[in-house]
């Protein structure tokens, strides 16, 4: 097998996510429910910040359920239209693919809605808003996203550059560009800067 090349004409193209926490969906039985009200407010306040959510899909073919960035559109409470934040990311085709969840992190719990596709297509998808989503995965403190922070990760001689993804209380997270496992004996020295 050859080594992996970028594709031609794509300068920063990347496969969708394949969902890990299959735990999340199996905790939605005692889940706290969240009203379609609350639902439809934490959608628009996504749309006016500029935020985005997670459209959760199940390849019909080979049973693999992938993640897909999504932009949502204002919403009245009755229809949500998302659209993909990363057109290439559909450029594989939609059609053997069925929409089970959104997800919406809000900082401190995920929101599972669960979505019929009325219309599902390269550019976005349109649901109808179900009566209420479940919060599940509550945090003990609240993430914030972080944008354009350089980090350097420094534990015993082993150095990772990245970019800072979100920060917490006592927690954080970095992008490195590929899996990095980083030892847990120890304490960890991150230096943080700013993008220019």
């Amino acid at each position: 097998m050859g080594s992996v090349r970028q594709m031609p004409g794509r300068t920063e193209w990347l496969p969708p996510w394949l969902f890990q926490h299959h735990d999340l969906i199996q905790a939605l039985e005692g889940a706290k429910k969240v009203k379609k009200d609350a639902l439809t407010n934490t959608l628009n306040y996504i749309h006016f910040t500029g935020g985005f959510l997670y459209a959760l899909l199940r390849d019909n073919r080979f049973g693999e359920i992938i993640l897909l960035r999504a932009l949502p559109d204002p919403s009245l409470g009755q229809n949500l239209t998302c659209r993909w934040a990363e057109q290439e990311s559909v450029a594989f085709g939609l059609e053997h693919y069925t929409l089970l969840y959104l997800i919406v992190d809000d900082g401190r719990s995920l929101i599972l809605v669960p979505a019929e596709a009325q219309e599902i297509s390269t550019s976005g998808v349109t649901i109808q808003l179900p009566e209420c989503g479940y919060s599940v995965g509550q945090r003990g403190s609240r993430r914030f996203c972080c944008e354009g922070i350089g980090a350097e990760l420094i534990q015993k001689g082993f150095l990772a550059k990245g970019r800072l993804v979100d920060s917490a209380h006592r927690v954080f997270a970095c992008a490195c560009g590929r899996s990095l496992s980083v030892p847990s004996d120890g304490s960890i020295t991150a230096s943080p800067s700013r993008f220019s």
